[in-house]
């Protein structure tokens, strides 16, 4: 076969067209496909920096968020130690207001009544030595009371009632 400017002589194809059928590639010289691996692999490349993109964002957004519950929680135990402390001070402070408040009580039990001479002092002296010998009996009266049920929720029927032992 002759070859001519137009191609083999007889034929009517152009020779680029014969080289893309004799060699299996383009006017260009590359493989069939080339071009479309090409672009595919530069989409996934593209995709996977994406991708890493939006793995970092969410490490970063999830560091923060572990921070910002980190913070709320040590703030929740701050918060929780002032009002400790807080209640504590309140507990002190009504302690020491009891504590004065006996001291005066012992002061005006231990008044000896026949070392006052005025007899409107001494009436409000004596009135005052019964109201907290009043109060002082019925806080042992509570006291009493509570150490009884305390105790009675253990041996309310001790002694027979509810079980099978003898009366005493």
């Amino acid at each position: 076969m002759s070859f001519n400017n137009s191609g083999p002589i007889g034929s009517t194809e152009p020779p680029q067209k014969i080289n893309e059928k004799n060699v299996g590639g383009t006017s260009t010289g590359r493989p069939i496909g080339v071009k479309k691996v090409k672009a595919k692999k530069k989409t996934e490349e593209e995709n996977t920096i994406v991708i890493e993109e939006i793995r970092e964002q969410n490490r970063q957004l999830s560091e923060r968020l572990t921070k910002g519950n980190d913070d709320k929680q040590q703030n929740y135990h701050i918060q929780m130690l002032r009002a400790q402390t807080k209640a504590k001070k309140v507990d002190v402070a009504e302690k020491k207001v009891a504590v004065a408040e006996i001291r005066e009580e012992n002061r005006v039990l231990l008044t000896n009544l026949n070392d006052v001479a005025d007899p409107n002092l001494r009436e409000f002296i004596r009135s005052e030595q019964t109201r907290i010998m009043q109060k002082r009996s019925e806080e042992l009266a509570k006291q009493s009371q509570s150490t009884s049920s305390l105790f009675g929720q253990y041996f309310d029927d001790f002694g027979g009632s509810g079980n099978d032992l003898p009366d005493y």
